[in-house]
Order: structure tokens, then C-alpha cells, then sequence
């Protein structure tokens, strides 16, 4: 599968309002990458989607998706709701 199928099949998840199926994809996509280029892809799709506050060490080569209580303590951090609020609005949806 391509890389760019693999981001795309996440962010199906990220729309589908399962940011933690986004985050175990994105990161297992991080941890079995080949090359600095490809882990740096994805990456940049998780900027893109503005969703980094779904991991821990994602700047190092074995990313950690957080979930559950962690991802529920970042949002409440932010002022927000038990679960993590991200814009799906910039996503291409079709």
C-alpha cells in the first residue's frame, strides 16, 4: 500500500470521528517506515490535520499514539470537552 493510501485510510478514521484509529495508523505508518522521507511524510499529514496532540514522541522514530484517559486529558487541558476536539473542515471529504 502506498503511503498516501495508508494517510488517506487514516484520515477516513479521523473523519469518522475515531481520532484514536487515526493515531495507532498514523503512528505504526511512522514506526515502519523505510526512510527519514518517509517517516517524514506522515509526519507532515499529521500536521496537516493538526492532530500532534494524538502522540507522544512523534519527533522521535517510535511515535506513541495516546488514547483514552491521555488524549481525554489533553482535550480537557485545552479548556475542551472529555474527548479530543480537532477540525475535520480542511479534509477533503469525498
Amino acid at each position: 500500500m502506498s503511503i498516501a493510501r495508508h494517510i488517506e485510510l487514516a484520515r477516513q478514521h479521523l473523519r469518522a470521528g475515531n481520532p484514536g484509529a487515526y493515531a495507532r495508523s498514523m503512528s505504526g505508518g511512522i514506526r515502519s517506515a523505510l526512510s527519514t522521507r518517509a517517516a517524514n511524510r506522515y509526519r507532515r499529514a499529521i500536521a496537516e490535520d493538526k492532530a500532534e496532540s494524538f502522540f507522544r514522541n512523534l519527533d522521535s522514530s517510535c511515535p506513541t499514539a495516546l488514547e483514552g484517559w491521555a488524549s481525554g486529558k489533553i482535550a480537557q487541558s485545552r479548556g475542551g470537552s472529555d474527548l479530543p476536539a480537532i477540525s475535520t473542515a480542511h479534509l477533503k471529504l469525498g
